[in-house]
């Protein structure tokens, strides 16, 4: 079997039929998809490869014909990405909240929006001065079209699912990555980065473990830092922390 480094820039470089897994894939209608005020190469990639189901990033494609989100422009930071009259279509929920991934009618740019910014002030006591500061907007840029968003979700599907394997393989994640002409491929699927595709830039953050290709896992991604403050208290410097302030405690 080819090296993890090999296979993850395989999956980041093949063409997408080669990684496309229609058992996997979850698509519009496309009676609905054509009355969306989108540009047509974005309207052609929801209804050719649909979007990848994963355990925390569900396509959830809205039922209506007009834009159903409106993004909570809350600060300098959020007016960066969008404009308070933007509206977008719902494409994804992420995670447990009220996060969604939608696109902004008219460009098909892709955003992540939630009710409101994260802040400091939402996480538990013992941690607000280890974060102290923190500030997650309410509206974040996650694609520069639908059509490179869905390029990207399949590839990011494809190749986590190897990174998956790796990590059930050794599971304390203390793997040399190599550095190879692949290794930086390889880095960034393995721990959450950007990367671009053949059609626009791409944002994902935070290391994640998606099903694997073929089928599906039921084993949740480990240390994600996804859209809820609490959510961080599983990053390993914060759990540091969190036990050091046990300690003091239990010796008090």
């Amino acid at each position: 079997m080819l090296p993890v480094e090999d296979r993850v820039a395989a999956a980041m470089t093949a063409p997408l039929e080669e990684i496309f897994v229609a058992g996997e894939a979850v698509g519009p209608p496309e009676d609905l998809v054509r009355q969306w005020d989108l540009p047509e190469s974005d309207r052609q990639a929801l209804l050719r490869w649909g979007l990848p189901e994963e355990s925390d990033l569900t396509p959830h494609f809205q039922a209506g014909a007009d834009p159903e989100l409106v993004p909570n422009v809350a600060g300098e930071r959020e007016r960066q990405v969008a404009s308070p009259g933007d509206r977008l279509y719902t494409l994804v929920y992420w995670g447990l909240n009220e996060v969604r991934i939608g696109a902004v009618a008219g460009t098909g740019r892709v955003l992540k929006l939630q009710p409101k910014p994260t802040t400091v002030d939402d996480f538990p006591l013992a941690f607000r001065e280890i974060y102290a500061g923190f500030y997650r907007p309410s509206v974040e840029f996650f694609g520069s079209s639908v059509a490179q968003f869905v390029e990207a979700s399949w590839r990011w599907h494809a190749a986590g699912g190897i990174a998956g394997e790796l990590w059930q393989d050794e599971p304390r994640n203390d793997r040399p990555w190599k550095s190879t002409r692949h290794g930086s491929a390889a880095l960034s699927t393995a721990s959450g980065s950007s990367w671009s595709t053949s059609s626009g830039s791409m944002v994902m953050s935070g290391p994640t473990t998606p099903a694997r290709c073929g089928r599906k896992s039921s084993r949740s991604s480990p240390t994600r830092a996804t859209e809820t403050g609490t959510s961080l208290l599983y990053s390993p410097p914060l759990v540091r922390k969190f036990s050091s302030l046990e300690q003091q405690s239990s010796r008090s």
